[in-house]
């Protein structure tokens, strides 16, 4: 992602949020900031920022929490909270990385740290004589072009909750890039509006702002996390599109399977 870019463009800057304990599918791995500088080093490209912190106490605030024993397992997603309290992880650290990236940066891209690229998987990003930002995947003749618009942002489609003989309509967390109008607006801030209560909301209101809710593949029962349990929606996609939605940005799906990160990229939670 940095590499077919770095002598291209004026100025290109690589900024990493991390725990302190990568949270390794392997093994315990707790590391310092000069552990994570050597990795991309290593990988021939220098940071331009970095922000360590430790995970603990970075879960779902507790006042949420007090209500999760009153419940039983089936009715939060995969039998527990885990899979959010680890959303809400992540998105501090969206916040936290984004808050490195300087003002004058005009496109920004999210990455997740699992994810393997290919050697040929490469955007490129070019600014155009009117002043647009296009985006592109040259390995791949016929993959479309992207004008970047200040009100979008573009992710791959999720095909997790994806049924098929359906367009699709969730998009994954893995990567995402846009203006940086558009990245700030909602990756910076999903945690903060989720921690205030935008999203645990009564089932009539979660209804009337975002419709019946989606089918999911494979199957899954057609319910919503318990009230005051921090949000409604058992899935960390399907809340960020509705974050997405609600921060008024509109998101773009890249459906290709030629280019698309959750079709071509693997991840590797190894240390």
């Amino acid at each position: 992602m940095v590499r077919p870019n770095i002598d291209r463009l004026k100025k290109v800057g690589l900024f990493v949020a991390t725990w302190t304990d990568r949270q390794c599918s392997n093994r315990k791995a707790n590391v310092t900031e000069e552990d994570v500088r050597q990795i991309y080093s290593k990988a021939g490209v220098e940071l331009a920022g970095i922000w360590m912190g430790s995970p603990a106490g970075q879960g779902i605030p507790s006042p949420f929490k007090d209500t999760w024993a009153s419940h039983a397992p089936e009715e939060f997603p995969s039998g527990s909270m885990y899979m959010l309290d680890g959303t809400h992880h992540m998105a501090k650290l969206w916040q936290q990385c984004l808050d490195l990236v300087p003002t004058d940066y005009e496109v920004i891209v999210h990455v997740r740290p699992d994810q393997y690229f290919p050697p040929n998987y490469k955007w490129r990003f070019h600014k155009t004589t009117s002043a647009e930002w296009e985006v592109g995947f040259p390995e791949q003749q016929q993959s479309e072009t992207y004008v970047l618009s200040d009100e979008t942002v573009y992710m791959s489609l999720n095909k997790y909750h994806h049924v098929t003989g359906t367009p699709g309509t969730i998009p994954d967390d893995r990567l995402g890039f846009g203006l940086a109008k558009p990245m700030r607006g909602v990756f910076a801030t999903m945690d903060i509006a989720a921690d205030k209560g935008s999203y645990d909301v009564s089932k009539a209101d979660y209804r009337k702002k975002w419709g019946p809710r989606e089918a999911d593949a494979p199957p899954q029962p057609h319910i919503l996390t318990p009230r005051r349990a921090w949000v409604r929606e058992r899935y960390p996609e399907k809340l960020l599109k509705h974050h997405i939605l609600q921060q008024g940005f509109k998101y773009k799906l890249i459906s290709d399977s030629s280019i698309s990160s959750y079709d071509i990229v693997g991840l590797k939670k190894d240390c």
